[in-house]
């Protein structure tokens, strides 16, 4: 009885060995982006373009594409690649931000007052420009941008011209802001909405 056992044993060792010789190694996929290049996804977790073999000739950042079965696919800057839960939130920040100048003009009796509403005039459309590079959030965000816009501008960064126009003055106020300033007056309200 032992030796039928120990036969019966080898002969399915020797049949589970086969049929695994005979399994075909598990295939490569092909993917194409959303800006239309080729990608392989290879069984070992790596993945490249289609056509480009050099693992090292660019430098890529993570990308996450929602398949049709909804499962997530991310493939990763080191050139590997996974399935994950959840996607990161996008970000519309920029690397690097673009200068910004604005101009506000304001008309009034007295020089002083037409200068100061020329002053908000322009840092409120500043403000407008800047809100295109803040984060969304259901925080009123508003006074938070305007603080870090004053402090990065201070009190001399405002040009303002005046002229006479009949019995009223014309003002102009000018704010412009280099891209690192605008990056400075990003980073601020980043810490304010942090706290």
């Amino acid at each position: 009885m032992t030796k039928k056992i120990y036969a019966f044993m080898l002969v399915l060792a020797v049949a589970v060995f086969c049929f695994a010789q005979r399994t075909p190694p598990p295939s490569t996929m092909t993917l194409t982006l959303d800006d239309g290049r080729d990608v392989v996804l290879q069984p070992d977790s790596t993945w490249d373009y289609v056509g480009n073999r050099s693992i090292l000739a660019t430098k890529e950042e993570d990308r996450y594409i929602t398949l049709s079965d909804n499962r997530i696919l991310w493939l990763k800057s080191d050139h590997t690649w996974t399935f994950t839960k959840t996607q990161p939130k996008v970000s519309n920040r920029p690397k690097e931000y673009p200068s910004m100048a604005v101009v506000g003009t304001a008309t009034r009796p007295a020089l002083d007052a037409a200068t100061h509403f020329a002053t908000e005039d322009a840092f409120n459309k500043a403000v407008t420009n800047l809100r295109r590079h803040a984060p969304r959030t259901n925080k009123n965000i508003q006074p938070f941008l305007m603080a870090c816009l004053r402090n990065e501008v201070g009190t001399h960064g405002v040009e303002t011209a005046f002229s006479k126009v009949g019995q009223n003055f014309k003002s102009d106020a000018k704010i412009s802001l280099t891209n690192l300033q605008v990056a400075k007056v990003m980073d601020c309200l980043d810490v304010q909405l942090s706290e």
